[in-house]
């Protein structure tokens, strides 16, 4: 079985980048769009953007959804999967959950979305389950979209995205989870940010600490199969973006930092960062630039960590990695083709 060269597509992507699915690398095997959200009065899965996911033209298609599926069309090995949930949605997850009824009508209104479109299956990014209650709940809600998808078809994939810190890990019931998955998409990144972090870190290095705690890639997958999650399953997650820190004390990872971004104006996608300052460390797996000028330190992944990071997936017998999101590597790939590449070699 070949590696998951996996990326999360985003369906605000057409807006802005004028991103198109059709661009999107043959190496890449698994597409995640996202979102579609859950109703919180009565549990059913329902489109974001109805303009975008399946009226606007792009790429000749009606909507992003159509145009993924014409580009699977030409890549039958490509898997198209929906993403529910979202920063956001832990409101209409908590509600949802707790009802045997709105839980029935998630899971059939999303079979339904399944069967409309041609997905290859479901993901569930529920940000986050705050205690075992919802845990449990969580487990349920898996049980029960795992029995009806494979009611329809076996292959049919169900994965969830769950990010790295050890709280949320303490919270999961992961051995319960793990029979029911097919893929644990973790999100190894946002280890900092300049919104909850006092210094200067690397938000997705793959080893040691990061300048503000001791999050890397390693310790959470680790972690994770620790717990009861199939190391085969593991899918390592990586940012095509970076976070941005603004006025440092030093221009290096551990400074403190003086000043934050308004909201929303403290990540950058990669590839409109300006690198030609950057410094890569070979020992924590991670890309800091400085920006002189307007004293900015932005924190990513290049090409270099990318392919160190496929080296691990390989090394490590995990199932592969995936992104996010699409746009910020387009149109060049040079974080996905270098981590694709690798794992290939």
């Amino acid at each position: 079985m070949s590696h998951v060269v996996g990326v999360y597509y985003s369906n605000w992507s057409v807006y802005d980048s004028k991103h198109n699915p059709q661009d999107l690398l043959p190496s890449i095997n698994h597409v995640f769009y996202a979102f579609l959200k859950p109703d919180i009065k009565t549990g059913n899965v329902k489109l974001t953007d109805e303009w975008a996911d399946t009226q606007m033209s792009v790429g000749g298609a009606a909507g992003a959804i159509a145009a993924l599926m014409l580009l699977k069309s030409r890549n039958p090995e490509l898997k198209v999967i929906a993403s529910i949930g979202g920063w956001g949605t832990n409101a209409e997850f908590q509600e949802v959950t707790a009802n045997t009824e709105k839980r029935s009508n998630f899971v059939n209104s999303t079979i339904d979305l399944v069967r409309r479109f041609g997905f290859d299956g479901v993901d569930i990014d529920w940000e986050f389950p705050a205690n075992t209650t919802e845990a449990h709940q969580l487990v349920e809600l898996l049980k029960l979209l795992r029995t009806t998808l494979s009611y329809i078809n076996e292959a049919l994939t169900l994965s969830v995205a769950v990010p790295a810190g050890q709280d949320t890990v303490d919270v999961l019931n992961i051995p319960a989870m793990d029979q029911y998955l097919t893929f644990w998409n973790i999100m190894c990144y946002d280890f900092v940010g300049d919104k909850w972090s006092n210094t200067v870190g690397y938000h997705s290095n793959l080893y040691g600490f990061n300048g503000s705690n001791a999050l890397n890639a390693d310790l959470a997958l680790r972690l994770y199969a620790l717990r009861g999650a199939s190391t085969h399953k593991l899918l390592l997650g990586m940012p095509a973006y970076g976070r941005c820190f603004l006025q440092p004390q030093l221009p290096e990872v551990g400074s403190v930092f003086n000043a934050k971004f308004p909201e929303g104006k403290d990540t950058v996608d990669f590839n409109r960062i300006d690198r030609s300052t950057e410094i890569f460390d070979g020992e924590r797996v991670a890309a800091i630039a400085y920006d002189h000028q307007q004293n900015i330190i932005v924190t990513y992944d290049n090409e270099q960590s990318a392919s160190i990071k496929a080296m691990y997936v390989r090394d490590n017998g995990l199932a592969g990695g995936f992104w996010w999101d699409s746009k910020g590597d387009a149109p060049n790939y040079g974080l996905i083709n270098s981590f694709a590449d690798t794992l290939r070699s």
